[in-house]
Parts: structure tokens; C-alpha cells; sequence
């Protein structure tokens, strides 16, 4: 069994051009922001939220972007690749 931290590891490295659709922070078992959560017309991505404050807020709902992410998508297990960079792209 590969835990979501593992899966950002072991998991490849891609870029895709996408249009982010909406954001919303993910909160845990404690009330406290776990992630940020990023829709696009490519998928639902995560944010990390120790490292990546910035980038989630650089992120504006309707702008397109060359996403580079890492992590393996399970949608069963709730898993999303975590987005280390974005470019903005003008369409």
C-alpha cells in the first residue's frame, strides 16, 4: 500500500494545460486547513499547504495554466497529484 505521501515520491512528474474551474481549502479531522484544493477542466489537483500558500493564491478562478504536477491520481482513495509549479498562459 502506497500512502498519499508516498504517491508524491513514487508518482511521475507532468505538465498539462489547464483552466482552473474553483478553489477551496481542505480542512482535516481538526478543523484546520490541510491542503488546498484546485478544480480545473483537467481534474481536481491539491495545493500543498505548508509550502505553496503563494502559489494557491497566484491561482485565479477562469485563468488557464501549465500545471506541473507530482503524486498519482486515485480517485478511490481520495488521492490528487499536488501542484509544484504554474505558469500562466494566455488564451
Amino acid at each position: 500500500v502506497i500512502s498519499p505521501s508516498q504517491a508524491s515520491v513514487f508518482g511521475t512528474e507532468t505538465t498539462e494545460r489547464c483552466t482552473v474551474d474553483s478553489k477551496s481549502p481542505v480542512y482535516g479531522m481538526s478543523g484546520n486547513v490541510t491542503a488546498y484544493r484546485i478544480a480545473t477542466d483537467c481534474g481536481e489537483f491539491d495545493v500543498d499547504h505548508w509550502d505553496s500558500l503563494d502559489l494557491y493564491q497566484s491561482l485565479k478562478v477562469g485563468g488557464t495554466y501549465d500545471l506541473t504536477a507530482t503524486g498519482l491520481r486515485v480517485d478511490a482513495l481520495g488521492w490528487r497529484p499536488t501542484i509544484t509549479a504554474a505558469t500562466q498562459v494566455d488564451r
